[in-house]
């Protein structure tokens, strides 16, 4: 009778000792290992490999829920999304275009790019001078360049408690953070009077502007396909000029705002940038 027992009890410290965590992924697949924390973005478990264990980190985006030896549960409700949702979630491109640039004589187009679930390529590309700022004045020109910005969206996590809805699930739609580089450049043909010729002269001013900036900003989604977003940011930049005549003395006339970023005084670097954007997935 005692060797029975024994056994029994033999038997039963084997089964807690093999008891594991079940890990629960969206995709259908289970895994299994020891649960050490689960966090607010992520779940860290060990996974037996041979006779060492590895540590795995799974984002919580990724999973249903996780069911601990011990029979306790943790489920986060997902949106279930229909065959053309699924297809809207999975679009990794965005484009935009800037919706105030043409108030201020340029267009902006905008290109995103997923890498991964926290991060996405974003370029800007832009044409300076669309029309005339004076057209009452013969002797100012219109302005004529381009622009581009180039810079990394980091997606700030979502809370977890209000994942409900399908732009919060798409890893473009979030609030984020992004450092850019910014180069803007065109040309000003213009005039200046000789007092003592009595007569104007023309003149082609080349302006050459580049900035470091961080911005913050966020992007939703109006509807299935169509979104909306907003940034600003403030960071470092310079001005190059050339092509002033002599008599203006330096010829250094720094224009305050550069079309993709304002400078915020005659004689300091910072900058400040910021725009609205509307755009669509695909």
């Amino acid at each position: 009778m005692m060797h029975r027992y024994v056994l029994a009890l033999a038997s039963l410290s084997s089964l807690c000792a093999t008891a594991q965590d079940s890990l629960f992924h969206i995709n259908g697949t289970v895994m299994v290992g020891t649960v050490e924390e689960i966090g607010v973005s992520n779940v860290r478990y060990r996974a037996q490999s041979g006779d060492h264990a590895v540590l795995v980190t799974v984002e919580r985006s990724e999973l249903a829920r996780v069911k601990l030896a011990s029979g306790q549960n943790f489920e986060w409700v997902r949106l279930s999304l229909d065959a053309k949702g699924r297809a809207i979630a999975a679009t990794r491109n965005h484009i935009a275009i800037d919706v105030l640039a043409p108030a201020l004589n340029h267009t902006t187009f905008g290109y995103q790019r997923v890498i991964d679930q926290y991060v996405s390529l974003s370029v800007k590309a832009g044409y300076i001078g669309l029309y005339e700022r004076d057209r009452h004045n013969s002797a100012y020109k219109a302005k004529r360049g381009g622009l581009i910005k180039i810079g990394l969206n980091l997606r700030l996590p979502n809370s977890f408690k209000r994942m409900t809805t399908l732009q919060q699930l798409h890893p473009l739609m979030s609030w984020y953070v992004r450092p850019e580089i910014v180069v803007s450049a065109w040309q000003q043909e213009s005039y200046y009077y000789n007092p003592f010729g009595y007569s104007y002269h023309a003149y082609t001013a080349n302006y050459l502007s580049g900035a470091f900036l961080f911005n913050v900003g966020g992007q939703w989604l109006l509807s299935n396909r169509l979104s909306f977003g907003i940034y600003g940011g403030a960071g470092y930049g310079f001005q190059l000029f050339d092509g002033a005549p002599a008599e203006q003395g330096s010829g250094f006339v720094r224009e305050p705002y550069a079309y993709t970023h304002l400078h915020l005084g005659e004689y300091t670097p910072l900058v400040a940038s910021g725009g609205m954007m509307v755009g669509v997935l695909f």
